[in-house]
């Protein structure tokens, strides 16, 4: 186990494993199609759920949340093309 000073500063602060992801929109890691949508606008969502299918490379990509919470809005509708770095979801 490799530790160096910061982490045992960390550890002496009562900090290790309270990092919290402020995320507030998902965007397109390719681009490709948007195949399904699995959520709505008001949905609520845990880490790790499935907002919707990217289609890239005849390839299917779950496009999943990072965080738990409110989905905002989706910019985007079934079938529509996207660009690499275009906004999908807010939340």
């Amino acid at each position: 186990k490799l530790e160096d000073e910061l982490d045992h500063f960390i550890f002496s602060m009562d900090m290790k494993g309270k990092r919290t992801l402020n995320v507030s929109e998902i965007k397109s890691p390719m681009p490709g199609l948007v195949h399904k949508l699995l959520k709505n606008t008001g949905d609520s969502v845990l880490s790790g759920d499935t907002i919707l299918v990217l289609e890239a490379m005849k390839m299917e990509n779950s496009i999943k949340s990072p965080i738990d919470g409110i989905i905002q809005s989706i910019e985007v509708i079934e079938g529509q093309s996207v660009d690499k770095g275009m906004v999908l979801v807010r939340f």
